[in-house]
């Protein structure tokens, strides 16, 4: 395991932005450290963002949310209901919720998935993002930093 540095002190009002495709993504691929991150930053505030969280996975979507970030530190869960595998052909659906996740949220770091992460509605979210300014400039694989217009973004 690699440790993590951020340039925040533990007083930090850390926003941290955590995307997923699906509404099990985000407590997948970055749950330890959305935990670790509660601890070291009592005053971290997470804003949870699932596309495709339809029927019965919106439910778990909202209580991962909660166990994960805390009900006190979740804003949200905002819980999209794209369909699973289609967010390639409603991209321009998918770019109006960063469109308006630009206008609420102003995150010093975000979780995401890993750019190489082949599903569909993943590639379409990360096509998405990256349109919002987010880009790669260093990288640690699975659970990657990212330094970019943001404090920092990770990919998991």
């Amino acid at each position: 395991m690699r440790s993590l540095s951020l340039p925040f002190d533990a007083a930090s009002p850390l926003n941290v932005l955590c995307l997923g495709a699906h509404s099990d993504d985000i407590e997948i691929g970055c749950g330890g450290t959305i935990l670790r991150l509660s601890q070291q930053y009592p005053s971290c505030v997470f804003h949870w963002v699932v596309f495709s969280a339809l029927g019965a996975r919106a439910g778990e979507a909202q209580r991962a949310a909660a166990l994960f970030a805390g009900t006190s530190a979740v804003r949200g869960p905002l819980l999209k209901t794209f369909q699973d595998g289609f967010m390639p052909f409603v991209g321009a659906e998918v770019k109006a919720v960063f469109e308006e996740l630009k206008q609420a949220v102003s995150p010093d770091l975000i979780f995401t998935h890993n750019c190489k992460d082949a599903r569909y509605g993943t590639t379409e979210r990360l096509r998405a993002a990256s349109s919002r300014g987010v880009r790669e400039e260093s990288s640690l694989h699975h659970g990657m930093l990212r330094v970019s217009a943001p404090q920092a973004v990770v990919s998991t």
